[in-house]
């Protein structure tokens, strides 16, 4: 996926959620969901520091909310443990970017 180029909405289970990115959140957040509004937020610079985050934070942030989304969907505790989401979207969003498809002849 390119540094920050995401889909404007996706379908999480039976939820559909619109995706916006920001320039930056309060705090030292980068990224929240909002479950009842079905909203994701990224943002591309540090609200704490205000220097621009690295692409592939801002990829992986992505990838993290979207981790709670699902968890959510599923109905399963784990979508408040941010120690999880942070390692599981982790490793998704390395295997997304090391993905490689065959070229179609």
């Amino acid at each position: 996926m390119p540094s920050h180029r995401f889909p404007t909405s996706l379908r999480i289970g039976p939820h559909r959620y619109t995706v916006q990115v920001t320039r930056r959140l309060r705090g030292y957040r980068v990224g929240t969901i909002d479950y009842r509004r079905r909203h994701i937020l990224i943002a591309t610079v540090n609200g704490a520091t205000g220097q621009p985050l690295p692409a592939e934070e801002v990829r992986d942030t992505f990838w993290h909310e979207v981790t709670h989304g699902i968890l959510d969907a599923m109905g399963h505790a784990l979508y408040r443990d941010e120690a999880f989401v942070r390692e599981f979207a982790t490793l998704l969003t390395g295997a997304i970017d090391s993905a490689r498809f065959d070229q179609e002849t």
